[in-house]
């Protein structure tokens, strides 16, 4: 409904809009988000019959505000990410003089407009929503995990703004077009747009959704630990929305939170892009995170931008370049690190009246001539400005800092602010970047990457979509091998249960006791374990006081009604009857490979010594990554054939090599080998070199390898075939269990 031109009836609604309770508590328009409009002035409460709205997307206000006409002016504001449409259409409703949207300005976060990385933009969603409205459960197409209007607001008033305010795009209009141009037709469309009365009589405000509570935790840093970053922001955004408090972003805003302080995210493999496992609120392609890290890696500030962190960390503006150059010459005494010369301004560009410094190479340089240095820190923030203007374009990242440990390039990362749902991905991603950038100068692999976000936040509009990535993905993370050691429980007289280290397999600590819980007090006085790793812990020490109890035998991981000990009762047997060891060994292959996680193929090894199994393994993930029975296997993904060989693509180890592997720091001089299948060339290199003496195999998989062959007696081990009997050991088997 159009409401024709009446001076006193337009001036009775000025009034009632200058007078609305707005979200933040404030008397005034705009009712939302009103901590991110650039015009009108707030404080001045300035409200007309002026028609046009400005968007300017992802460029820096201070780069068009001040040059808008203000004649026909309603507002003029930046617009981030399609959540803010919420936002846009409250103020709308509240103010229904307006009915024009001009929108300009930088579409991407991280590239420029012409490079098409993500369809998913703020100002693809305002394009749509003009052209198709929202559906009748108020979500838009394509939209649905980045948007969410609160279901207080109708969907007839949310599609009341689509059908009465016309959007015009300079972006597409005027594509090759530069700011000052967009911003000048701006201009001129604000002073000779036709002028539209009001969309509505009355002005309309809604209420918003309760958010929901938070569990209790004591406060201050949280801790999670992920095998990769979609893992770790899984797990790191349950515990935001779980346990974060209620808090407001500024002062006089409506934009609620719910935010932990300090929350610290470890990576264990930043470097893996494998986005199978895609649960981002706006879905992140390889493209996307490709664009991102060039903008990291490259120190160029495009136009309209207040900052990039590639520009921070790459050409950080110092304005006193001759301080930078008498360091090269002062004959003042100075403690230098390294010595005085001209490596210290190596990473500087001088300007005429200031200079710039690669810190990122700079850290670089100083890790190349101490690798262990700790003083490899590079910096965003410029004291002079953000600490005394406080402008909303201070950096959210504050400082990186590259270690080196363990012999790899470990990253701590820390960002004063961050949003953790549409941010911290591509954060993430591009300092993973930098990781590897630095690493690979260095000639050392990466190591861990730490990210801690002084405000971690979680928008109130989005916890609707939160929650259903929750449903969706939550369970699906797996349990994270505990890094600080596994547990091997047994029972003999007495449990035991000794702490393993979690890579080498090594024998770190032994406690042992007669109750669950006098095992539990010890090792809680001395271990730091994972929640999920005490909870399975304390579940499997508590089963073996029952089988010692009980006088059952204890197996660990296996349900206390396996573990039952029954009366065996057998028939007459002979000696013939009884497996030689060769069937015995070859058997406990066949058990070995029950346990395979290969969808395509089980197979199982045992090595043997002095008839003794010492060490088994069956083919599958190694420990600390997810089997393929839980994430499909990546040949069929990918197209590659099972039988196709050296094509790098299968994530399984063999079982001779997690044989060897399970007792890599034992000695394996004059051991024997089982196997069900004739080794291939790939086994065999490891078999070469660890001391077997004698492999004993089954059956031949496909046709035997040569190479197999050739290498086995160069290294002087002798291969035999032996033809397990299946019906006598089954019908052995059999008899056990009569």
């Amino acid at each position: 409904m159009i409401i024709k031109k009446n001076n006193k009836m337009s001036d009775q609604l000025i009034e009632k809009i200058k007078n609305q309770l707005g979200s933040s508590g404030a008397i005034g328009w705009p009712v939302a988000v009103r901590d991110r409009i650039a015009f009108p002035p707030l404080a001045e409460n300035i409200v007309t019959d002026a028609n046009v709205a400005v968007t300017f997307l992802w460029t820096m206000r201070d780069d068009v505000a001040p040059k808008l006409e203000k004649s026909n002016l309603a507002i003029a504001t930046n617009f981030y990410t399609p959540a803010g449409l919420q936002g846009m259409v409250r103020n709308i409703l509240a103010n229904p003089f307006i009915r024009y949207v001009i929108l300009l300005g930088e579409e991407y976060s991280s590239k420029s407009a012409g490079d098409k990385i993500s369809e998913l933009t703020s100002a693809n969603a305002i394009r749509k929503f003009f052209q198709e409205g929202v559906d009748s459960e108020g979500r838009l197409a394509g939209f649905e995990n980045s948007i969410h209007f609160d279901k207080n607001i109708p969907v007839e008033m949310i599609n009341l703004v689509k059908e009465n305010v016309e959007l015009i795009d300079l972006n597409q209009k005027m594509p090759n077009a530069s700011l000052a141009e967009k911003v000048e037709e701006a201009n001129r469309l604000i002073v000779t747009s036709q002028k539209k009365p009001s969309f509505s009589v009355e002005p309309r405000i809604f209420d918003y959704e309760e958010m929901s509570d938070s569990f209790p935790y004591e406060g201050g840093p949280l801790i999670v630990h992920g095998d990769n970053i979609p893992n770790a922001w899984i797990k790191m955004i349950y515990n935001i929305y779980r346990f974060g408090r209620k808090n407001l972003m500024n002062a006089d805003t409506d934009r609620w939170i719910k935010e932990i302080n300090n929350m610290m995210v470890v990576i264990h493999d930043p470097q893996n892009m494998d986005l199978s496992v895609n649960p981002f609120l706006v879905p992140l392609t390889e493209e996307k995170i490709a664009a991102y890290q060039a903008e990291i890696l490259s120190p160029i500030l495009p136009e309209g931008k207040a900052y990039t962190y590639g520009n921070k960390l790459r050409a950080y503006y110092y304005p006193a370049p001759e301080k930078v150059k008498e360091l090269l010459s002062s004959q003042e005494y100075k403690d230098f690190e390294f010595g005085q010369g001209d490596w210290i301004d190596a990473n500087v560009s001088y300007h005429n009246d200031y200079c710039e410094i690669n810190q990122v190479q700079d850290i670089i340089d100083v890790l190349k001539r101490d690798r262990y240095s700790k003083a490899s820190v590079a910096v965003t923030w410029h004291p002079a400005d953000e600490l005394m203007r406080k402008h909303k374009s201070s950096p959210c990242l504050v400082l990186i800092q590259a270690l080196v440990v363990d012999e790899k390039l470990n990253l701590t990362v820390f960002f004063r602010s961050h949003d953790m749902t549409q941010g911290w991905p591509e954060n993430a991603y591009g300092m993973a970047a930098i990781q590897k950038e630095v690493a690979e100068a260095l000639e050392i692999p990466t190591g861990v990457m730490t990210i801690v976000s002084g405000s971690a936040q979680i928008y109130s509009n989005y916890y609707v979509q939160v929650q259903e990535m929750l449903d969706k993905y939550y369970k699906d993370t797996g349990f994270c091998s505990d890094h600080r050691g596994n547990f091997l429980i047994s029972v003999d007289e007495q449990i035991i249960a000794k702490l393993t280290h979690s890579e080498t397999g090594e024998e770190l600590q032994t406690f042992s006791g007669t109750t669950a819980e006098e095992l539990g007090d010890q090792i809680a006085q001395t271990t730091s374990l994972a929640t999920s790793h005490a909870a399975y812990l304390g579940k499997e020490l508590m089963k073996a006081e029952i089988c010692l109890l009980e006088g059952q035998k204890y197996i660990q991981d296996k349900p206390l009604s396996a573990q039952k000990t029954e009366a065996v009762i057998v028939g007459e047997r002979t000696e013939s009857d009884r497996p030689d060891w060769d069937e015995y060994f070859m058997l406990q292959t066949i058990l070995a490979a029950a346990r395979s996680s290969c969808k395509h193929l089980q197979t199982g090894a045992v090595i043997v010594k002095d008839k003794r199994m010492i060490a088994m393994g069956y083919n599958g993930a190694p420990p600390n990554i997810r089997c393929c029975l839980d994430v499909g296997c990546r040949k069929d993904r990918e197209g590659v054939g099972f039988e196709d060989k050296g094509k790098g693509v299968c994530r399984g180890v063999h079982a001779e090599i997690n044989a060897i592997n399970q007792i890599a720091r034992q000695e394996l001089k004059d051991t024997k080998m089982y196997t069900v299948y004739y080794p291939c060339s790939s086994c065999a290199k490891t078999i070469a070199g660890s001391g077997v003496k004698e492999v004993i195999y089954n059956k031949i998989y496909r046709e035997p390898d040569n190479l197999t062959q050739e290498m086995f007696i160069e290294a002087g081990i002798s291969l035999r075939q032996y033809d397990l009997d299946l019906d006598k050991n089954i019908k052995g088997i059999k008899n056990v269990f009569k």
